[in-house]
This record gives C-alpha cells, structure tokens and sequence, in this order.
C-alpha cells in the first residue's frame, strides 16, 4: 500500500452477466479513515472486452458512502478498475446489478369501427380503462422496446407527466404508465411518494379498477413489490363494517388472488386478518378458501401493510 500517492495499487474486478440492459451500481464507503487527515480518494473506469472505456466516474472522498451508478447495454463481461489516488487502499463495500422491467403491449380489447363526418374509421378499447393522446401512448410504446441511455431518459419523463396521468380522464391506464416508466428508471422508491392516496386515488378511479391495475402491474417482469403493497394498502383501507360483508369479502379475495406470486404472500395474509376484524365468519367459503390458500402457501402472517412500507 501506498497510502498517499497515486501509485496505486488499484483494484480489478471482472464480471460476467448476460448481455442486455442493466444498470450496475457500486456502493463505496470510507469505513476506516474517513475521519483522518488522509480520507480515502478513489475514482472507476468501467471497459469492455476489447479494453475500451465504457463509463467513468470520479466519486473523489466517499465519507460514509456514496453509489456511482452506470447503464450497460449489451455488455457480457466488463473489468471495472477502482483507481486509488492519494489515500488508503480503495474500497469497495457493494456490487448491485439490476435489469429494467420487461413491460407488457397495452392489450386491446376490441376495434370498433365508428363513423366520423361520414368517413369509417377504427377506434380502439384498452383493456386499462382511460384515455390519454396519442403522443402519450406512443411515448409509452417506445419506452417498452428502445435499450440502454435512450430508455432511462425516456423513463425519467414520466415525473414530468403528472398532470397528464394523474386525471380521471386518464385513469388506470396513466397511473399504469407512471408505476411502469418509474420502474424503468429504477425510481419506484421516490416515484411512490408522489403516487395518488386515499381520497385522491378514489377521485381517479374507482376502487375496484384499482384491482385491474394491479391484476396488470403483476405482469410486469421484475417489478418492484413496493407497488402492489401500496395498491393492496389502499384498497384495504376503504374496506369498513359499513360495507356490504359479501362486497367486502369480494373485494378482498380479489387482491388475495391477484397477489399469488412470490414475494407478495403477505397482502392475502392481511386480507384474511382484515376480515377477521370485520368479523366475517370462519364458515364462509371464501374466508376458507383464502385460510387454506395461505397455508399452502406458508405466508407468514402479516396484519398491517403499512408497517412493511415503512420498512
């Protein structure tokens, strides 16, 4: 170790992975001398197989820790080189490799043929109900098939779309949109917060379409679980003693069936605890047919949502 010049050593590291898009973020922290006279000081350069430069990064006094994130498109094996410069040794405390969502076609219902000023034209039904213009759409289209930089900056739009997505007009197919394009960017965590709640949801759409959405959300390949927890937690709170008990049990059974895949097994357990608090009997079917499906499934019991969001 030269611990303060810049003649290394410096760190290598090689690594292989499939060749498609990928956002590769490295986590760097100064556990050690961050507090000294000589804070660690280090810089990345990512290559390729040829050894050409694909990225770089100057993350200078990482303190108690920073990422320095990249997108790779393409790319089966690249060398990432930590360079040392007038400190300790380089250090480096995490490697985290992510892959964007595969996003599903808007799926069409039905072409209808309509007469406009006398002249036939095609009209066409989504299966998410709402209407947005056709520029929005095709933004949309072009997000689920382009790679690499081009999709992250179309993702990053979809913060500027609010007040086009956010509207009745729009409805679950613009909250759709939201949820899928803030995936793509890897900015769920932050896009959550900004997400319709409560009473503004509900002005939106109604509450059994939030069902639909999230009957649609699950088929986003490697999706984040954060958005069907925060749907399931919505649609649970509009769930009362006042409330017809076959409504309620319907609706809850509804986000218990959708919620099936792995990693979601907590909402029907939270579902089964919310209709014991509305005192819905034992001996109804589908309270049955929900206890059994959890034990099959060896879902840990989760009572409140709210608590895993806040986690």
């Amino acid at each position: 170790m030269h611990p303060f010049d810049d003649a290394g050593p410096d760190l290598l590291l090689n690594l292989h992975f499939h060749a498609t898009d990928q956002s590769l973020s490295l986590y760097l922290m100064d556990f050690d001398w961050r507090n000294s006279m000589h804070p660690r000081q280090q810089s990345n350069i990512c290559y390729n197989l040829k050894g050409e430069v694909l990225n770089a990064d100057w993350c200078g006094k990482i303190d108690t820790g920073v990422y320095s994130r990249f997108a790779l498109t393409n790319q089966d094996i690249i060398q990432i080189r930590f360079n040392k410069h007038r400190s300790a040794c380089v250090s480096v405390s995490g490697v985290f490799l992510d892959i964007p969502p595969l996003l599903p076609e808007l799926a069409i219902e039905e072409k209808m043929i309509v007469k406009v000023k006398g002249e036939e034209k095609y009209t066409e039904k989504w299966k998410l109900t709402g209407h947005l213009p056709t520029e929005t759409m095709d933004w949309y289209e072009q997000l689920r098939v382009c790679h690499g930089k081009k999709k992250l900056l179309l993702a990053r739009k979809y913060d500027e779309k609010t007040d086009l997505l956010f509207t009745k007009e729009a409805n679950i197919l613009g909250l759709f949109m939201y949820m899928a394009a803030a995936e793509t960017c890897y900015d769920s965590n932050r896009a959550r917060l900004s997400f319709p709640k409560g009473d503004k949801l509900r002005s939106i759409v109604w509450t059994d379409d939030i069902i639909k959405l999230l009957d649609y959300f699950v088929m986003v390949n490697n999706g984040h679980n954060i958005w069907p927890f925060l749907i399931a937690e919505d649609v649970l709170n509009t769930v009362h003693t006042d409330m017809q008990k076959d409504k309620s049990m319907q609706r809850l059974f509804a986000i218990s069936m959708v919620c099936q895949r792995d990693g979601l097994l907590a909402i029907p357990s939270a579902c089964l605890h919310k209709m014991e608090e509305l005192g819905i009997s034992e001996n109804e079917f589908i309270y049955k047919t929900l206890s059994r499906f959890i034990k099959q499934s060896q879902g840990k019991p989760i009572r409140n949502i709210s608590v895993l969001l806040s986690q």
